[in-house]
């Protein structure tokens, strides 16, 4: 875009070689525009300009010899610069739009003390002006310290307000020619009669005394009245209480020379509607001297600011909506900890849609059908009665449950509930003496996958209510929604908990009962097994009176099986070790044949009841002898074997039955191995 050489490193720069200079200075000098008073309507164009484009800096500047000198701007602070350094002398020698994207990275640009110093520029984009034959007399431009690149759109209507620009510096050029010649004034009074009438803003003219003079149409739409209404009146008409009581005596001070306040100064104020409302404008007053009249005329110049003002409200209560959503969600754990969830979002609802009064619940089944649980309501009572019914709701106490209520209609059926006059609603129940009016009521049902899971309502709301409100409020109505789901997991998984522990504390109960039980029980059955044991290790003692053979086989074979039994016994005291993962086994070699011995004789007696004659083979026979076959067990375990643990079976064979240990295969000593769930680990 740039075919100029770049600034020197010290930011200088000799201006370009510009075709008929002398005549373009002649041309701006002629139009007495150079160091001259502001004018509203350059100031209101380019403050019009920065907030289209939402730009920092806008100007209309004036390319003189050795300067550039700016006849109106935006968030600058010098009216003029060295024409040396401007960005507007080199825009001046094109032929349409100049635009620098990014001045730091410009080879033209990078070096201009605007681009390196405080001021920081980054972005430019002027247009010529050429109000008067075809001289580029300066340039309409924005500014910026971000880099940035104009659309094609944007673009166009840059040169749009250029346009604008040299309509601007035309009438200016006009109003000097009007001064001049009593026919040319006609022509331009009759050209700004026009214009005023077309305006898109109101045009009030009044006298030094302020009395209406002139009014035109747009003024007349923004006001509400007719120019017969306005005209011949004094302009307080229009004013609010407080400053219609006070404008004459402004006015009046003003014209003795007082430094004004409003006149010259545009600022935003408020208007009198004939129906009484206030309308925001922002006024702009001139006052205007005309040549052999006596006194001053003014006028002022209204924008209405409604739409201004309505679009700020809805971008604060935007604002607002987004942070009760943002800590709704973030602060969801504390707020639920402090059960204070409820109240949030019911003081949330009645801040954000200016309202009196809000509810908040959950619908829960009552008897198969659905009621209302209010979590948070704000404080309806006007009595006793009605102030013990509020607690109640507030407390979840009492859940609503009919359906034909206002209430009953949004919870129970689904329906949005939405009346501006509340006393007009014929579907209503009526309110008992002394309840607070409602004028207008807005209920919501809280939808989850196709079911009315909650609720909120307003009443006595500021704002209207109607279909906008209520897409407004969708996202709370969504918030809602998941923070209700989120509410019911935490109390599930609470419930859960709760009868987790209740569970936990019924088993350590049961096996606490268990333990006790096992105590007692093995103690009972302890003592006169000792008595037993201890007996028979008298008699086979007895050296004096030694027992006949038969008589001490019998007594070793009661020994044995009361030891037997009292190793049962601690058995079952070790059930509570293999709970608690703690039982221990002693691993030792154990004789096979001492185990078998002894399993025939501890089921010897049992097997003579049932006429069974259990024998060993001889050695001759193949019985193991002594050392001879070994396991490695834990010693008690291994005996409890043959009779317990491992199936002991009697093979029926003519005169005689044999006994021996069944080998159940490798899987089963891998798992004794792994588990110790038998004492037995290896076998021969």
């Amino acid at each position: 875009m740039h075919d100029k050489p770049p600034f020197a490193p010290s930011g200088a720069e000799a201006s370009p070689p510009l075709g008929g200079e002398a005549r373009r200075l002649e041309s701006l000098r002629a139009t007495n525009l150079l160091d001259s008073a502001p004018d509203p309507a350059f100031d209101r164009l380019v403050e019009l300009v920065a907030d289209v484009f939402e730009v920092p800096m806008a100007a209309i500047s004036l390319v003189d010899a050795e300067r550039v000198w700016l006849k109106a701007v935006v968030g600058g602070a010098a009216l003029e610069t060295p024409r040396s350094v401007s960005f507007c002398a080199r825009a001046i020698c094109g032929d349409g739009l100049l635009e620098v994207a990014d001045a730091a990275a410009d080879a033209c640009f990078a070096g201009n003390p605007m681009v390196r110093d405080a001021l920081g520029l980054r972005f430019y984009a002027g247009v010529p002006l050429r109000p008067v034959d075809g001289l580029a007399l300066g340039t309409l431009c924005i500014l910026g310290t971000v880099p940035r690149r104009l659309t094609a759109r944007e673009a166009a209507r840059l040169e749009r307000f250029a346009r604008q620009a040299e309509v601007l510096i035309r009438h200016h050029l006009a109003s000097l020619d009007a001064s001049r010649q009593h026919e040319s004034l006609e022509r331009a009074v009759a050209r700004n009669e026009a214009l005023l009438n077309r305006a898109a803003v109101g045009i009030v003219r009044i006298t030094s005394k302020g009395i209406i003079e002139h009014v035109n149409p747009f003024a007349q739409q923004i006001l509400g009245y007719t120019a017969d209404e306005l005209i011949g009146r004094n302009v307080r008409m229009i004013m609010p209480q407080r400053w219609a009581e006070h404008h004459d005596e402004y006015l009046d001070s003003y014209l003795k020379g007082r430094p004004p306040s409003v006149i010259g100064v545009g600022r935003e104020v408020q208007a009198l509607h004939k129906s009484g409302r206030a309308i925001p404008v922002h006024l702009a007053v001139s006052e205007v001297v005309i040549p052999g009249q006596d006194g001053v005329e003014f006028i002022g110049i209204l924008s209405d600011l409604s739409e201004l003002h309505h679009a700020r409200g809805r971008e604060q209560a935007q604002h607002r909506l987004l942070q009760v959503l943002h800590r709704g969600m973030t602060d969801f754990a504390a707020l639920m900890s402090s059960d204070q969830l409820w109240m949030f979002l019911k003081q949330a609802l009645r801040t954000l849609t200016q309202s009196d009064y809000a509810l908040i619940g959950e619908v829960v089944p009552v008897d198969g059908q659905p009621g209302l649980k209010i979590h948070a309501i704000t404080d309806l009572s006007w009595n006793d009665d009605s102030r013990r019914l509020m607690e109640r709701l507030r407390s979840g106490d009492m859940v609503l449950t009919n359906p034909d209520s206002m209430l009953g209609r949004v919870f129970a059926g689904g329906e949005v509930v939405l009346t501006n006059d509340l006393g007009q609603e014929t579907r209503r129940t009526g309110f008992p003496r002394g309840h607070p009016p409602l004028y207008n009521y807005l209920g919501v049902p809280i939808h989850d996958q196709g079911q009315v899971i909650g609720m909120y309502a307003i009443a006595n709301s500021r704002n209207t209510v109607d279909a906008e409100l209520l897409a407004w409020l969708e996202p709370f109505t969504a918030t809602c929604a998941l923070l209700i789901n989120l509410y019911r997991r935490i109390n599930e998984q609470a419930r859960f908990t709760r009868e987790l522990e209740i569970a936990h504390a019924e088993q350590a109960q049961a096996s606490r009962a268990k333990t006790e039980f096992l105590s007692s029980m093995s103690h009972e059955l302890r003592t006169p097994m000792n008595s037993i044991i201890g007996f028979s290790q008298l008699l086979l003692g007895n050296r004096k009176q030694p027992l006949p053979e038969r008589q001490a086989g019998q007594v070793e074979q009661i020994l044995k099986s009361g030891q037997h039994l009292l190793t049962l016994i601690n058995d079952i005291l070790d059930l509570s070790r293999i709970e608690a993962g703690a039982l221990a086994f002693s691993i030792e070699p154990v004789e096979i044949a001492a185990v078998i011995e002894e399993a025939v004789g501890t089921i010897g007696a049992l097997a003579g009841e049932r006429r069974i004659d259990i024998r060993l083979p001889s050695a001759a026979a193949g019985r193991p002898a002594p050392g001879d076959g070994r396991l490695h067990a834990d010693q008690a375990g291994a005996h409890q074997l043959p009779v317990q643990r491992h199936q002991v079976q009697p093979r029926q064979r003519p005169g005689r039955a044999g006994l021996g240990p069944r080998r159940r295969g490798p899987a089963a000593h891998r798992g004794a191995r792994h588990r110790h769930r038998h004492p037995v680990r290896a076998h021969r």
